[in-house]
């Protein structure tokens, strides 16, 4: 497994934190002070010796009290990749294992000693899947965290093809599930087909082109992958409601 580890005292001292898509995966435990979670209008308040999952694709409000912090340990994946680490953010009383290294990682930070790096390593990764476990052992779990881990993969090789001609039914195919599987999970989790994401990001794309490089329009139609430029030109008049020259004309 291979991840790098942040650990150490963590201090937040205000609320104004607003909710967004987070692109991380972290595993908090509050050693001290009170953090609170706002996901989906639900305030959870976390106490010492709680942890705390933000999953990757989740949106939360996370903040303090206007008087009081908190101080934690934390742990993040920076190139890990697994179906857990996609979902929403969750949280539940930690336990014994958890607190044992987070008490021992908090120990190690702060007075590190011969081999620290190695024992920061390891005790974060057996943290980040020891809390795994915990929040997986609370009822209710709702959250389709394969799919949403298919649709984001899926939603990655479309941003970063998006100048490709190869068929999406080539490009989403995976050794593990068909196109047809990945297209559902990404419609089910993204509210829109794989197709319609893609032609939604290359006009982003080409009204990037239009206002920022002098390209002619038909080689902006080919670089983006359109099967011609006439298909380009009503597919734009479709989606912006003008022509592309109209269109950079007024933005240039």
């Amino acid at each position: 497994m291979t991840a790098s580890l942040r650990a150490g005292r963590l201090h937040l001292s205000d609320g104004n934190q607003n909710a967004y898509q987070y692109d991380l995966f972290q595993i908090i435990v509050i050693l001290g002070g009170r953090l609170y979670l706002r996901q989906n209008d639900r305030k959870t308040s976390l106490r010492p010796g709680m942890v705390l999952v933000l999953r990757k694709g989740s949106a939360f409000t996370l903040y303090t009290g206007e008087d009081q912090g908190y101080h934690g340990i934390f742990w993040i994946a920076r190139e890990e990749e697994a179906p857990a680490f996609y979902g929403t953010a969750a949280a539940t009383r930690a336990s014994e294992r958890v607190r044992a290294l987070a008490a021992i990682i908090e120990q190690e930070a702060l007075s590190p000693g011969e081999g620290g790096a190695a024992v920061l390593t390891g005790a974060g990764e057996a943290l980040c899947w020891l809390a795994l476990r915990c929040i997986d052992d609370v009822p209710d779990r709702s959250a389709d965290r394969y799919g949403v881990y298919w649709a984001q993969r899926a939603r990655e090789r479309m941003d970063a093809n998006l100048y490709s001609n190869e068929p999406l039914q080539t490009l989403l195919t995976d050794e593990n599930l068909s196109y047809r599987q990945i297209a559902r999970h990404f419609t089910r989790v993204m509210g829109e087909s794989p197709k319609q994401y893609q032609q939604k990001r290359r006009m982003e794309e080409a009204t990037r082109l239009l206002m920022d490089t002098r390209m002619p329009i038909t080689s902006i139609a080919i670089e983006l992958g359109f099967p011609s430029s006439q298909y380009f030109a009503n597919q734009f008049q479709q989606h912006f409601g003008c022509t592309a020259r109209a269109f950079r004309s007024n933005h240039t």
